[in-house]
């Protein structure tokens, strides 16, 4: 649950969102595994707010939204866990 907060952030630097969010999961996980400890993964609606499916599963499609969202970068790097 840490990851970058505050969607004019997220909106000015996607690329930073995406290391930080994607690099800081990776460590994350990583450290988990290492110390065999168990790591819960949550996610906040941003990934399903576009779906017409409700309730949403982990196993049903993402909805992302169209890629000219700069705030797209948040969704997708949240999602590459």
């Amino acid at each position: 649950m840490a990851a970058v907060v505050g969607v004019q952030k997220i909106i000015e630097v996607p690329v930073d969102t995406i290391e930080i969010n994607v690099l800081g999961s990776h460590n994350v996980l990583n450290l988990a595994a290492a110390l065999s400890q168990a790591c819960l993964l949550a996610s906040l609606p941003r990934f399903t707010e576009k779906s017409t499916k409700h309730p949403f599963t982990e196993d049903d499609d993402a909805v992302y939204g169209p890629t000219t969202k700069r705030s797209l970068s948040y969704a997708c790097s949240k999602a590459y866990r």
